[in-house]
């Protein structure tokens, strides 16, 4: 792979007659679709096609599409599943590029066109940016900062993905060529990790290191969190067999799924399938020093465990967030 390059003046001949082609995929998001649609139609780069792909939603999806006339291209199909849906986007898509924007996300004005100008170099196959986390009412409530690029680019996505779907722009060639052809519709979950994985492999990929997209988070279920991070160890095996130079890092993955899965028992307030999580992430890393604290606060029981956590995830978030920042709704960023 060759080496990544950062948004930090390495771009000095700029291309925008790149076409954009955004796809949002979306699944009875009604409440959330008219913003996400309205901020990809906001942008300040003109060349663009914005295109919803309706999953089989039940609700009023096809209401809200029709408020945007033929500023919006509207396609429905029966209910497949979001990588079917994505993978249609890409099919029909115009654009040289393509951006993906979920249909309960925001992006600001001038992400793409901050994006489209690392284009201008042909080694870039991908650019993503960071993002703001917002609640469901679009309140700021922390940030996802991405780390900075280096040759190890591969290697770190495998064990934390840091590029938010929302973020990402990628060539159209890249994305339906053989290397990764699309989002494996194999795959229930996990299936745009894959996708990052697979792109990383095969293609460098560059970074706006500013703020320029709105990731919405939503209170889920346990239950829906564990079924995802259980496929995961499923996925790991699979993305080890298909690039073996990760190999390697198999362990460390692994053990910092089993730390997830803890942290997951314990925010639902189950400390004895937590402590066994904590336990084996120990076992496979004994380096993680963080991970003793957690096995112990999983030791005080399910409510003061839970209680405790609670308690320590709303100080990291305050840590992170500059007080400027914390509180505002997304639209006054803009």
């Amino acid at each position: 792979m060759r080496p990544n390059s950062e948004d930090q003046g390495l771009f000095h001949e700029t291309n925008l007659t790149l076409r954009v082609s955004v796809i949002i995929p979306t699944y009875n998001r009604a409440l959330y679709l008219a913003e996400a649609v309205r901020s990809a139609l906001m942008q300040t780069y003109p060349r663009k096609e914005v295109i919803v792909i309706d999953d089989g939603s039940t609700d009023n999806t096809g209401e809200v599409i029709r408020d945007f006339k033929d500023r919006v291209r509207y396609i429905r199909q029966p209910r497949l599943g979001k990588s079917q849906a994505r993978n249609h986007g890409i099919r029909v898509a115009q654009g040289e590029l393509i951006a993906f924007l979920d249909s309960d996300d925001i992006w600001l004005p001038s992400k793409l066109e901050s994006q489209v100008r690392l284009f201008s170099s042909r080694k870039v196959g991908l650019a993503y940016t960071n993002c703001y986390q917002i609640n469901e009412d679009g309140f700021i409530s922390g940030r996802f900062m991405s780390r900075p690029l280096n040759k190890s680019a591969l290697e770190e996505l495998f064990l934390s993905d840091f590029i938010p779907t929302s973020t990402l722009v990628v060539r159209r060639d890249c994305i339906t060529s053989h290397h990764v052809n699309g989002f494996d519709e194999a795959v229930p979950w996990g299936e745009d990790y894959l996708l990052k994985v697979r792109l990383l492999a095969h293609f460098d990929v560059a970074r706006v290191d500013k703020c320029l997209a709105c990731w919405r988070e939503h209170p889920s279920s346990g239950s829906r969190q564990q079924a995802h991070v259980s496929f995961q160890y499923r996925l790991v095996d699979r993305i080890c067999e298909e690039f073996p130079q990760l190999l390697p890092l198999r362990t460390s993955k692994i053990a910092l799924l089993h730390w997830e899965e803890g942290m997951l028992n314990l925010s639902i307030g189950n400390a004895y399938k937590a402590r066994q999580h904590f336990a084996q992430s120990l076992k496979l890393d004994p380096r993680n020093s963080s991970v003793y604290a957690l096995w112990l606060m999983a030791l005080s029981g399910d409510l003061l465990g839970c209680r405790m956590y609670t308690w320590l995830k709303q100080i990291r978030k305050k840590q992170q967030m500059e007080k400027s920042y914390r509180g505002l709704h997304w639209s006054s960023l803009s």
